[in-house]
């Protein structure tokens, strides 16, 4: 379910950085300006979603930290129920309210990417350390937005370059996901295997005391038919 989850996610953030750099508006719905604005919240709500969804299944959230599992399927809910409303609110209320359940989750999974990790899941390691390559890009973006860094390559992409490197890294932990879960199964199998073959051993040892035992009670039977006779 992983890679539906992630699928969707980098569907829907691909969406979300298209609308908010106008390239949506240019190639998707050039004839509804009207739509340009009124789909980011929405869209934001469905991307964070996602990012939920895939977070918790990933991270094995169930096994690990129960808590925070529950705590972000809340928080998914309550994105759900936004999802909806936004669709009547105003723009100024549900961009900034999608917005804080955007903030309020990144730090939420953050959170319990480090705890999950501190719990023995060593898949977590590539998934937080795309988190924080993007929260960086997006920060220094930020910075220049605000004027508190020059415009330049490394500012004016960092945004961008962030994104690209936090989907790059989270393809790779897909990746190690399965390596890892391919080693547990096969060792799980040869562990089988060898239950197996130590179960049929004892069968087989089995079997022997027994026709050993019913070979012995013939002799005896035998032996005393021969003293009666």
């Amino acid at each position: 379910r992983e890679y539906l989850y992630y699928t969707l996610f980098i569907f829907g953030f691909l969406i979300f950085t298209m609308t908010q750099n106008g390239t949506a508006f240019q190639f998707l719905w050039p004839s509804f300006p009207w739509f340009a604005n009124f789909c980011i919240p929405p869209v934001l709500c469905l991307t964070v979603l996602f990012a939920i969804l895939f977070s918790v299944t990933y991270l094995d959230m169930r096994k690990y930290d129960r808590l925070f599992y529950r705590l972000l399927l809340g928080l998914g809910a309550a994105l759900a129920v936004f999802f909806m409303a936004s669709l009547f609110l105003p723009y100024r209320f549900s961009m900034t309210g999608s917005a804080a359940l955007a903030l309020i989750v990144v730090v939420c999974a953050i959170t319990a990417g480090v705890r999950v990790v501190m719990l023995g899941n060593r898949n977590a390691r590539l998934y937080l350390l795309a988190c924080g390559i993007f929260l960086l890009g997006s920060f220094i973006y930020l910075l220049k937005s605000f004027g508190a860094l020059p415009s330049g390559v490394v500012t004016d992409w960092s945004l961008q370059g962030g994104s690209a490197a936090m989907v790059l890294l989270l393809s790779l932990a897909l990746a190690e996901r399965i390596r890892t879960t391919t080693s547990e199964l096969e060792l799980t199998k040869v562990r089988l295997e060898r239950r197996t073959r130590a179960l049929e051993d004892m069968m087989d040892s089995a079997r022997k005391m027994s026709s050993e035992l019913f070979r012995s009670e013939e002799r005896r039977v035998g032996k005393e038919c021969t003293i009666q006779c």
